[in-house]
């Protein structure tokens, strides 16, 4: 399972600006939508926000990884956003994100859910990989960095 089967160079936001967390999921989600990777905006967006609420998921130094289940997703898929500015996350570390990975996918695949969690954790915690992913010039360069790092993982 590579997390790169799972994001389309077309739900890849580079340096964009939110002005807070739920405007930036929602920008998520509706750009989900509009690649036809959801079938709605306002059932996905609500479980990311109670999800947050619950616990921040800026679980990184500038890295955070909303994620929920939702009728709305057919299958797993995941968008990303890179922050121009960075954001308040509400994150542990107290610390701005700049990179958020959006998971969503439907309830009967929790397994699936977790291992792609789980990918994500493993491939920001490889050296360098932050660095490439906050230089990337294009969501295509992105997704190519993100598949040369997923190769070196078992």
């Amino acid at each position: 399972m590579r997390l790169v089967e799972y994001l389309d160079q077309r739900n890849v936001l580079l340096d964009i600006e939110s002005p807070d967390r739920d405007a930036l999921l929602r920008r998520l989600v509706e750009c989900l939508v509009s690649t036809g990777a959801l079938t709605a905006v306002e059932e996905p967006l609500r479980r990311l926000i109670e999800r947050e609420e619950v616990m921040s998921t800026g679980i990184h130094p500038g890295i955070a990884v909303p994620h929920a289940y939702t009728g709305a997703a057919p299958k797993s898929v995941c968008a990303l956003a890179r922050l121009a500015s960075g954001m308040d996350f509400r994150s542990l570390d107290g610390g701005k994100v700049f990179i958020v990975f959006c998971l969503l996918g439907p309830p009967d695949a929790t397994e699936q859910h977790v291992r792609l969690l789980a990918r994500i954790a493993r491939l920001i915690e490889m050296p360098g990989v932050i660095d490439d992913l906050r230089m990337a010039a294009t969501p295509d360069s992105l997704i190519t960095l993100l598949r040369t790092a997923e190769r070196r993982l078992p």
